[in-house]
């Protein structure tokens, strides 16, 4: 429960509709027991004194934009004086200045018309300048603290201008508003929330609490007989109220243990629990009803290769005709893995072999031969392994996580790229497992702050590290970030060096990321980087460097040589490696809220956009994941 205080409440203007403001903050309150030794105590309150705080994020570009006015008609007015004093110098000169000053003093009454329009008209300039600023945070940040601690560090006009934080001129507006209220209304006693000792009535953490007011009225005593008048005592001073001091971290601890909280879990008393949870439920999920790549095309050949996606087990393997497919991996008859085996043609169609008893199935799963069988066919020739639809496109076998029953052209696309299908383009193919959760892996690769650092040694740029021109736009299927950085050459690539890079990143569900950009001397590059969950504590980056040179045909040519693959392979996994060893520490889930900023907007878009599919019902939690796979639907 909320308690707000009597009395006038200041109301902002919002200028416009639809537009998510930031959480409303209310003062606590808390009123002393109606008796405490012979003295009753009414109307005490106390307040919390947190100066940076607002009521509404356009309380304080109002204020600025107010006195911004006040300033503009201030100077539109003295200009008109002294065009009014250099017109009379011109006409009579400095030596009689003094004389025929006073017989001219109404030359110079204000201009009230005028410097009523400059300063309202600035004061609505300004305050529209910012106000618009404000609207564009809370549109492009979902969480109110982010937006908040964004408003707060943004440049605007009317902010370089006036650059004052404009907390004393806050609090008069806010004090004063509420020095209006009837005197009545002050004194008047208030219900308290709790009725208890005056050590458990107030408890603000994280807040200064200060008396504000205090009545204090003595009960009235019994007359004594005149003859005896006695002096009444002194009465005692109202106990001064304060806020505990704060607990030490020691203290804090020993809260947690005596709870039973173990370091690193959240603790579910806190406001925030729920909506934390759900922050890690869904990134936990995998997203139902979308495409993985779920190997290489350059590594899937007659052999069976053996993959993990999703914690499922599965094979993939090529039939005569050269299409790749894609079952379960592990044999009904004793559990045998299929990858171990051998593809063959058996009845005509494309098996691949058990290599414990040489049972072998064909691409729908169908059970075609069983060696030991004494009459050839004693057997249930019947699907007996789940076959996945896979299609291969861009050098990548794509795996359909989802419903078997949704048909061809109502599944989501590919989430593909042209360049991987331009023979303009060169792609070099890897992979490297990451041994943590998908969600970290994923986010890091539209990261884009953290190259400088990370990265300092390969690309990255501590000296110039700012992003900028950060801007964010989104779809169904994705979000796009365009900006601009400085970085450094990577070894072996020095002649493409150029001063600024503009970079387009994009997100694409259900984990796929996309980075061009564009360097000296025409040469462009795109990563293209699939994140697959192999289970829930191990990752795997498939991935797509894509180069292009824009010379003549011999040129390219050259460049597009296996001698250039090489390079650009080890330069691709060592920058992934870079990111290995800092993702696999990081703890997210210890965490009960993570700060953002604005370099970080393609990671908090794409949040909000894959949470949209969780809510949706697309979300599968990793225990259920293999129930899903097999089509719980069919």
């Amino acid at each position: 429960m909320c308690l707000r205080p009597a009395g006038r409440v200041l109301t902002l203007p919002v200028p416009l509709s639809g537009v998510r403001a930031l959480p409303r903050r209310c003062t606590p309150r808390a009123a002393l027991p109606a008796e405490k030794g012979g003295l009753e105590v009414q109307g005490l309150q106390a307040k919390a004194v947190q100066v940076d705080e607002d009521p509404s994020p356009f309380f304080e570009p109002l204020l600025r934009s107010f006195l911004l006015g006040l300033g503009a008609g201030a100077i539109f007015e003295s200009l008109h004086v002294c065009m009014k004093l250099f017109g009379l110098v011109g006409d009579v000169g400095f030596r009689q200045l003094a004389d025929t000053l006073p017989t001219v003093v109404d030359r110079f009454s204000p201009l009230f018309v005028g410097d009523h329009v400059v300063a309202v008209g600035s004061w609505i300039l300004f305050y529209v300048i910012e106000a618009a600023a404000v609207i564009t945070v809370l549109k492009t940040h979902p969480d109110a603290g982010d937006a908040a601690t964004e408003i707060k560090n943004m440049v605007t006009l009317p902010k370089k201008m006036l650059p004052l934080r404009l907390a004393l001129f806050k609090q008069l507006l806010l004090l004063g508003s509420k020095g209006l209220q009837p005197a009545a209304a002050v004194a008047a006693p208030e219900a308290p929330p709790h009725v208890g000792s005056v050590g458990n009535v107030l408890s603000f953490p994280r807040s200064r609490v200060e008396p504000r007011s205090a009545t204090v009225v003595a009960p009235p005593k019994p007359e004594a007989p005149a003859e005896a008048p006695e002096a009444a005592p002194p009465a005692p001073q109202p106990e001064r109220i304060g806020a505990r001091p704060p607990a030490g971290p020691s203290a804090l601890v020993d809260q947690r243990v005596k709870r039973g909280l173990k370091p690193g879990q959240l603790d579910p008393e806190t406001a925030d629990f729920a909506h934390r949870m759900r922050e890690l439920t869904g990134r936990r999920s995998y997203l139902l009803n979308f495409w993985y790549a779920a190997g290489i095309s350059e590594k899937v050949g007659t052999k069976p290769l053996g993959v993990e996606v999703l914690g499922q087990k599965l094979v993939l393997f090529r039939g005569r005709d050269g299409v790749v497919h894609c079952l379960h991996d592990i044999c009904p008859h004793r559990g045998a893995p299929l990858h171990l085996g051998w593809v063959a043609e058996v009845g005509g169609h494309d098996c691949v072999v058990c290599p414990y008893h040489g049972w072998a199935f064909d691409t729908e799963g169908v059970l075609r031969d069983v060696p030991a069988a004494e009459h050839g066919s004693d057997f249930p020739q019947k699907p007996l392994i789940d076959a996945f639809p896979v299609e291969e496109r861009g050098g990548f076998v794509w795996l359909f996580y989802g419903s078997q029953q949704l048909p061809e052209d109502e599944r989501p696309p590919i989430p593909l790229v042209p360049e991987l299908e331009d023979p303009a383009w060169k792609p070099v193919y890897g992979e490297i497992e990451f041994e943590c959760n998908h969600w970290s892996v994923f986010e890091n690769a539209i990261d884009m702050a953290h190259i400088h650092y990370l990265h300092n040694d390969t690309f990255g740029n501590q000296g110039q590290p700012q992003i900028r021109g950060m801007t964010c736009t989104s779809n169904a299927y994705g979000v796009t970030a365009d900006f601009r950085l400085h970085n450094k050459a990577v070894k072996g690539w020095e002649f493409s060096k150029v001063p600024e890079v503009h970079v387009t990143a994009k997100a694409l569900l259900p984990s796929t990321s996309v980075i061009a950009f564009t360097l000296g001397n025409g040469l462009s590059f795109t990563t293209f980087v699939n994140t697959v969950p192999i289970n829930e504590h191990r990752t795997v980056n498939r991935f797509a460097l894509i180069r292009r040179l824009d010379v003549d045909a011999i040129g390219a040519r050259v460049f597009n040589m296996d001698a250039w693959d090489r390079i650009a392979r080890q330069a691709m996994i060592r920058i992934l490696s870079e990111d290995k060893a800092m993702v696999e520490e990081l703890r997210p889930d210890m965490l009960q809220r993570e700060i953002s900023v604005k370099a970080d907007l393609p990671q908090m878009a794409f949040r909000k956009l894959r949470q949209e599919y969780v809510d949706m019902g697309y979300g599968v939690l990793p225990e259920a994941a293999a129930q899903r796979f097999r089509g719980a639907d069919q």
